[in-house]
This record gives C-alpha cells, structure tokens and sequence, in this order.
C-alpha cells in the first residue's frame, strides 16, 4: 500500500481521533499533518511497518501528549462545531441522541488522560495487543485496564448526571 492510499483511507479518522483526544481546534491539522509527514519520512527510508492503522494512532496519541504537556491544552470542547456537523433536526429522538453525544464527551474529558485514551482506542477498535502498542503498556494488563476505565466512566457519568440514573 502506497503512502496516498494510506493518507487517503486514514486521514478523516486521525482527524476524529484529535477531536477526540480534545486537542485544540487551531492544532487539529497542524497535529495531522506532523504525523503524516512522519509517516511519509518512513516511508522514504522504507523502514518497514506493519500497521499503519496502529502506528498512527500510536504517533497521533504521542503527539497529542506531548500537546498536553506542553502547552495544557485541557480547553473544553467546542461542542457547538461537534453538534452542528450532525445536521440534526427538532425531533425528540435526535435532540435526546444530541444530548447523550454531549453527556458521552463531557464525561470523557472529565476523565484521567490515560484512561481516556484507552477508552478511545478500545471504542476504535483496536485489539487489545494493538492497544498495548500504541498505549505503551503490558499487553497482559489491557482488559483489566479497559475494565477499570470503563467503571471509572460509569463512576463519573453517575456523579454529574446522577439524576438520570435514579
């Protein structure tokens, strides 16, 4: 597989993962064009990779980091943007799906980083040894790490919006 094919099949899903690592809209595509570029820099050595779908998240999530780190991007998200791409109307239905997307990513962003990303990435489809690799942590862990974060999310969904659980 060419790097065009590779830029072309995983752009639109590297620019969903920075909005969902919450990285600042001024550096969305400043982040996936570094990445990219890094790639292609792979690509003119011939280093071989053997998944490129992997090797970006686990560039991207170094990246987004290293973003974090640096500048504290722990901005909240615009969420009129995220709303307004879904092109939803006024039915009861859609508004409650609208709703429970904005619920979904306030709660994710209350998260620690760490277990935000797993969850990201096991909500990507990762397998668990892919997750280990891009995550950097002990492949035998994974499950016990997804599990943790997922009752982490539910601790956190119920303290903010407790009432609905009642």
């Amino acid at each position: 597989m060419g790097f065009e094919e590779i830029y072309k099949l995983y752009y639109n899903e590297m620019k969903r993962f920075t909005f969902q690592l919450n990285v600042n809209e001024n550096e969305k595509d400043d982040l996936i064009q570094d990445v990219f570029v890094k790639l292609y820099n792979e690509f003119q050595k011939k280093n071989k990779i053997d998944n490129y779908r992997a090797w970006l998240y686990k560039s991207m999530l170094n990246k987004a980091r290293t973003i974090h780190k640096t500048i504290k991007l722990h901005t909240e998200i615009d969420k009129e943007i995220f709303l307004s791409k879904n092109n939803y109307t006024d039915s009861d239905k859609e508004f409650d799906e609208k709703e429970r997307k904005k619920i979904v990513l306030d709660t994710l962003n209350q998260m620690p980083e760490k277990d935000k990303e797993i969850l990201l990435l096991y909500y990507d489809g990762f397998s668990y040894s892919e997750i280990a690799e891009i995550a950097e942590i002990n492949s035998n862990s994974v499950g016990k790490t997804i599990v943790r974060a997922i009752q982490k999310f539910k601790n956190v969904l119920k303290t903010q919006y407790h009432e609905m659980f009642e």
